[in-house]
């Protein structure tokens, strides 16, 4: 044990302790010379200003001042002080030596200005008790510890006896670990004591968990500044509007009678575009006795929008704004907020693959913004994955499921992804397939989900395997099997069937649609496309089926596409793409079709080609096809490192849909 351990231990048993702090009536006892060595606030509080001493004379000197003699000090060296000869009584200066012990003798009465003083029990008057141990522990010992529960108290001791150290190393354990309960009653100490990165922490905590902090008490103690500021954020994270509009209402309704002027500022930031009439009416409800808060709603709800997110633009109607003379009721709460905030915007979400970039296997976790059309990066998975599969149950929990970590390490564990941290975290290992598999795939059906064939260590699978997340303690289990071995297919689900289309069988690419029906368990086969295709994406739109590039032996990759309608069952062609892609990916979203990432050129593996030459992978420019006007487009990128995002291929791709719905 070192000494400031052994010190603070005799303080813990109260050994040879000579004064007692006394916070809110508890003692703690301690030693004041550690106090005083290890704190200016204690230094000052035990330690008095001394006036100085006069200097030291001798006895001799006085006489000589009498007889008016006056002795004229002389250095001949640093050593030896040597005084005037015409003195009556001459005599040899003393050494240094003695000088050294003058020194010291005044020191200990007092030379240097301090004194001691005597005080027995000490009252810290605006400390408190719960946290104070910590406090001691640090002067101590120069080691910092504290736990959530009493961080806040000892940010207070440590403010109160000026101890900087303590409180910085409290602001940091605090912005690292704040809680939702905390983050209200932190936010205004913070501000009033102008510790701006906890403030700014603070804000981060209430912009991520806004839905949690809601549900507490803390949430009405909410200045209205920052409730204006967090409303207004894009950042805001709420999985739809109503839930704006809610805690608006909750936060009034708490004071009405104070609140009621601040209700404007509150309203003008909602987003009353993205709230349905049937939503709209029920929150409202909850303010019916409150005629002018009820009115102020009420006007707000002209806000409508009639055209697709991607337009960027809205159709926006009054009428309900209008008062009968023609003029508007209340022209101030006109909104400024049309935009939808980032936690409901629509985007893709893209994971794992081979990238071009990196030219390896991945495990990146990247959106693109559909409103925005930005990459950003998410935090990274758990384990580098490509050939795997996503599914997005519900439109709320997002699986991440098999794949490949390298090209002999077939996997079958399973992320789930977790929004409050935006990660993906791995399932416990019995969620786990029963069969590590790559370049299967993986849909939703009811409550379940389901994986289909693939390819493992011992070859082609047939196999399909299911899981129920809404039931507790679930596992995979085996559900059926197809009637081939299949894999590098593509899949759709479509009304109570899953469509089959392509993909290898027997060494071959194939050019069968089959459609498996989840209810018999049977397969049936219906018109074969065009052309044979495998690791190609198959897509629904309305009633038909829409098969994307991919590739086979006699062509290599295609750019060619083809649409199946169910009614028909026949297959059409149409508009090819401008860029030939096997492994890329696909999604709908609000009738078009977005393909990005994959490969252009096979002949050339990615793990031989020299840096820069892409691997064959095409560039990451997202072509959008519009099955309405049977035409292909580039959708622009916003940003200069896109190809680090979209440029790779055997990657995973899921849309997040926005959460509006319909008046």
């Amino acid at each position: 044990m070192d000494l400031r351990e052994k010190l603070n231990e005799h303080r813990r048993q109260n050994f040879l302790c000579d004064v007692n702090l006394i916070v809110e009536q508890r003692k703690f006892p301690a030693h004041k010379f550690v106090l005083a060595a290890t704190s200016e606030y204690f230094s000052n509080m035990f330690v008095d200003e001394a006036p100085p001493l006069p200097p030291m004379h001798s006895t001799e000197n006085d006489e000589q001042k009498e007889n008016g003699k006056i002795l004229q000090p002389k250095e001949d060296d640093e050593n030896e002080l040597v005084v005037d000869a015409s003195s009556k009584n001459g005599h040899k200066a003393e050494s240094n030596e003695m000088q050294s012990d003058d020194k010291v003798g005044n020191s200990a009465n007092g030379t240097f200005g301090k004194s001691e003083k005597i005080i027995a029990d000490v009252e810290l008057e605006g400390a408190k008790a719960n946290g104070f141990e910590a406090i001691l522990k640090f002067l101590y010992t120069a080691r910092f510890s504290c736990k959530a529960e009493t961080v806040m108290e000892v940010l207070h001791n440590a403010r109160v006896l000026k101890l900087s150290d303590v409180m910085q190393n409290c602001l940091v354990y605090l912005c690292q670990n704040m809680t939702v309960l905390q983050c209200i009653p932190t936010y205004q100490m913070a501000l009033q004591y102008n510790y701006f990165p906890l403030v700014a922490s603070c804000k981060q905590i209430v912009l991520n968990k806004f839905s949690e902090l809601l549900v507490t008490k803390h949430f009405l103690e909410m200045s209205p500044v920052l409730l204006c500021q967090m409303l207004s954020d894009d950042n805001l994270k709420i999985p739809d509007e109503k839930l704006a509009m809610r805690a608006v209402i909750k936060w009034i309704m708490h004071d009405i009678t104070v609140r009621k002027s601040l209700a404007d500022r509150m309203l003008a930031s909602i987003r009353f575009s993205y709230i349905n009439t049937s939503d709209f009416l029920t929150e409202l409800d909850k303010c019916k006795d409150v005629v002018y808060l009820k009115e102020r709603f009420e006007a707000c709800q002209v806000f409508k929008s009639d055209k697709s997110l991607l337009s960027g633009a809205f159709s926006l109607s009054f009428e309900s704004n209008i008062g009968k003379d023609g003029s508007q009721k209340f022209p101030e709460l006109v909104s400024m907020q049309h935009i939808p905030r980032k936690s409901y915007r629509p985007k893709i979400i893209l994971t794992g693959g081979v990238s071009s970039y990196r030219n390896s296997i991945i495990d990146w976790c990247d959106n693109y913004d559909l409103f925005a059309h930005s990459w950003s990066q998410s935090n990274r998975l758990a384990i580098s994955r490509s050939g795997h599969c996503m599914v997005h149950f519900d439109h709320r929990l997002l699986f991440l499921i098999g794949g490949q970590r390298s090209p002999d390490e077939f996997l079958n564990s399973v992320e789930i992804y977790d929004s409050a941290d935006d990660r993906f975290r791995p399932t416990p290992s019995t969620q786990s397939l029963l069969k590590a598999r790559k370049w299967f795939n993986a849909v939703q059906y009811g409550r379940n989900v389901y994986v289909v064939g693939g390819y493992s260590g011992d070859g082609p699978l047939d196999s399909i395997e299911t899981y129920s997340p809404k039931t507790a303690n679930s596992s995979w289990t085996s559900f059926a099997a197809l009637d081939v071995a299949i894999f590098s297919f593509g899949s759709v689900v479509l009304g109570q069937e899953l469509f089959i289309s392509g993909g290898v069988i027997n060494s071959s690419n194939s050019e069968e649609l089959r459609s498996f029906c989840f209810k018999s368990k049977k397969v049936s086969q219906r018109s074969s496309m065009h052309l044979k295709r495998s690791q190609h994406c198959l897509v629904a739109v309305k009633d038909c089926l829409y098969a994307i590039g991919g590739r086979n032996c006699s062509e290599g990759v295609l750019k060619s596409v083809e649409r199946y309608s169910i009614m028909d069952d026949a297959w059409t062609k149409v508009s090819a793409m401008s860029s030939a892609r096997a492994g890329a990916c696909a999604v709908v979203f609000d009738g078009l079709i977005y393909v990005f990432g994959g490969r252009a050129h096979l002949s050339i593996p990615v793990a031989t080609t020299r840096k820069g030459a892409n691997g064959g992978i095409v560039d990451p420019e997202m072509e959008v096809y519009d099955p309405m006007t049977n035409q292909w487009n580039f959708l622009p990128v916003d940003n200069n490192n896109a190809n680090q995002f979209a440029g790779r291929s055997y990657a995973a791709a899921v849309l997040m849909q926005p959460l509006i719905n319909s008046s």
